[in-house]
Parts: structure tokens; C-alpha cells; sequence
């Protein structure tokens, strides 16, 4: 079976179970959804295509046409990526106009033109090492309009399969090499903060250059999120580095941080790889501050997140 014979099949689909019974109505409101970056799936260019460990621009954009039916203003914004395999939500991202700077729903007019944007983490959850695991997995995306703890019927805007990939067969290769230690966990930690590698005074990432040889480089995100022992290293320097080139130097203001930065073309270089250096003017040993401990391993910092995609800006 071909491509455009499985895309029509979903699409025939979908128009059934909206078809079922009553048709959906969406009460005069026309949706518009675009998604940034665009990925194209290696095997499927046709399909609606993400990876895992992913931040998105999601762009909104909502036009009443001439048989819009006013609505109360308790009304909110749904959006749910439903796991078909697992059968569960994977992520439920509802929020009201107002929190994007929109005058209330009850208030909205025929013509009315409203459009926002709004940044989405898709969290690591595929399994690589799954026997089972195809390379991608279908996830139903479904975006509507609601009222919270009401009986009221759902207004669904938008629902469209789409396909999850692994990051790792789109993201640029991040080598841990020299100063790391091995991968720590805490599974009773708050969420993000579960997993972290500690760093000696200065640790040093290879990341594959994606903008080698092409014909339109980009720019690129760099988030770092760390944990810095303020009761022990109070007024601890944290330096990184791209290509052995000062990116940032700061002092933590607290236990934790985080840290986002544009990473442009020139800064990656002409080569293949580049150098991510992430350095601390201070260390300490347990052993040496415990009698009890017998770890001697020399610590900077903990990291707990390097993320290096394609910019959303």
C-alpha cells in the first residue's frame, strides 16, 4: 500500500467518526494550526512528523466566519497528545485566552481574526532499545474549545495523526568526552531534575554540526540546565564555551539554573564537529570535606539537560 492511499484511508477515517451521528460543529469557528520546526520523516514526507525530546512552536490562529454562536467566557483552549498504542494522554496542554493576551471568548464578533503562539516541550518517551519499537509511534493530536467541569459538548477544532520519531535520528549527536562522571539518578526527585551527570572542573561535549556543507545554515537553541553546591561553593563561577570562545560566565543564584541561548552559524564553525565546554573556577572532593566519604572523585557541577535542536526563533 502506498503513501497517499494510507493518507487517504486516515483521512477517510477521521471524517467517519466525525460523521458518526451528530456532524461536529465547530460553531462558526475556522482553526488554523502551524508547527515549527518542520521535520521530515525519513520514510513519510506526506505525514505530520515530531521527534521526542523536542521543543515546538506551536502557532494558533482562529477566524470567525459568518455563523459564529457566541460563547460563555468560562470557555478554555484544549490540546492533547494522545498515545494510541498505550492508550494515554502523553501531554495536556489547556490554557485560556486571557493567558495569551485574548479579550474573552464571550466577547468575540463575527470576523474576529485571533492569533498566538505558544512553546511546547514534547518530553523523551520512545524506547529505542524496545524490540517492539517500530522507529516512530502515532500520536493523535486533538485541539478544541471546552468548558472546565461542565457537561457541555466539546468544540474539536483540529484532530490530525501525527508521527512521533526518535530525537536521536534527527538531533545533532551530543559526545560526552573528557570530565564526566557516569550518569547519576534519583527517582524521588522532582520531574527533570531525576537524572544528572556531575562534571569535573572543566567538561567537554563534541556536537555534530548539522550546518556543515549546506547550502542555508541555521541557528540553533542551546538550553543547560545545571545544579550548583551553593553550600559548599557559594560564589562558584560557571563559564561555557563554544569552539574555546566565552559564551557565558555567571554565578548561580540558586541550588539550580537554566540557561538558553541562540547559537548562530559562526559560532559552530566550518568543520564537522564543534567543542561545548562547560567549566567552573571552583571544585570540591567529598572525601576531603567527610572523614566518612570515600568518594575522591573531583566535582564541578551537575548537569542535568543539554538540549541542541534547530531554533524555533
Amino acid at each position: 500500500m502506498n503513501n497517499r492511499i494510507k493518507i487517504l484511508i486516515s483521512t477517510i477515517v477521521i471524517l467517519m467518526l466525525f460523521s458518526c451521528g451528530k456532524k461536529n460543529d465547530t460553531k462558526g469557528i475556522g482553526f488554523k494550526l502551524d508547527i515549527l520546526p518542520k521535520i521530515i520523516s525519513y520514510d513519510n514526507a506526506n505525514v505530520l512528523t515530531l521527534t521526542d525530546k523536542l521543543y515546538i512552536n506551536m502557532n494558533f490562529e482562529y477566524k470567525l466566519t459568518d455563523k459564529f454562536e457566541k460563547l460563555n467566557d468560562k470557555m478554555v483552549v484544549f490540546v492533547h497528545f494522545w498515545r494510541k498504542k498505550q492508550d494515554k494522554m502523553l501531554l495536556n496542554f489547556d490554557h485560556t485566552f486571557k493567558s495569551v493576551g485574548i479579550k474573552d471568548i464571550s466577547k468575540w464578533t463575527k470576523g474576529d481574526v485571533f492569533k498566538y503562539s505558544k512553546k511546547i516541550y514534547i518530553p523523551k518517551f520512545l524506547d529505542d532499545y524496545d524490540a517492539e519499537f517500530d522507529g516512530f509511534e502515532k500520536i493523535n493530536l486533538t485541539i478544541g474549545l471546552h468548558e472546565p467541569n461542565s457537561s457541555t459538548k466539546k468544540i474539536v477544532l483540529f484532530h490530525k495523526e501525527i508521527r512521533v520519531e526518535a530525537e536521536e535520528s534527527h538531533a545533532p549527536a551530543i559526545n560526552y568526552q573528557d570530565g564526566w562522571h557516569d550518569i547519576e539518578t534519583n527517582p524521588k526527585a522532582k520531574e527533570n531534575f531525576k537524572k544528572w551527570q556531575w562534571t569535573t572542573r572543566k567538561a567537554i561535549c563534541i556536537i555534530d554540526n548539522k550546518n556543515y556543507e549546506v547550502s542555508n545554515p541555521k541557528n540553533y537553541t542551546l538550553i543547560i540546565r545545571g545544579g550548583a553546591s551553593k553550600n559548599i561553593l557559594k560564589d562558584q563561577s560557571v563559564i561555557f564555551k563554544i569552539n574555546g570562545k566565552e559564551l557565558d560566565k555567571f554565578i548561580p543564584k540558586g541550588e539550580t539554573f537554566e540557561k538558553e541561548y541562540i547559537i548562530t552559524p559562526a559560532q559552530m564553525g566550518t568543520d564537522y564537529m564543534f567543542t561545548l565546554n562547560i567549566e567552573s573556577d571552583m571544585f570540591f572532593v567529598p572525601s576531603k570535606l567527610d572523614p566518612n566519604s570515600k568518594d575522591n572523585r573531583e566535582l564541578g557541577m551537575q548537569i542535568y539537560y543539554i538540549y541542541f535542536r534547530e531554533s524555533i526563533k
